[in-house]
């Protein structure tokens, strides 16, 4: 499984900012301290020390498989709320591509 993200948004400075701007790694971060969306604890006992930076896990569900997932991010971040067609039209054969690669 694939994520893609446009790049994480923070204010610049103080919350009362007006406009946002892409942080390289943000959106990952933030996931990464979500219980719900990563088990670190699984990715501690688990994974390879290569693995660990690379996957994020989900939680353990009743007798299903475990989800392994990653982030991919592009080294120029884009803003969802200012995106040409193509870009869009990029995102969607990223995923086509990462959803044929883990059929």
């Amino acid at each position: 499984m694939a994520g893609l993200s446009e790049g994480g948004n923070e204010p610049p400075g103080s919350l009362k900012a007006i406009s946002y701007v892409p942080i390289p790694d943000a959106f990952e971060k933030y996931i990464r301290r979500i219980p719900y969306m990563h088990d670190e604890e699984y990715v501690a006992s688990k994974l390879s020390s290569k693995d660990k930076s690379k996957f994020l896990v989900l939680p353990e569900v009743a007798d299903k498989a475990r989800v392994l997932y990653h982030i991919k991010e592009y080294s120029t971040l884009l803003d969802s709320c200012n995106m040409a067609m193509e870009s869009w039209i990029r995102i969607a054969l990223d995923i086509q591509v990462s959803t044929e690669s883990h059929a």
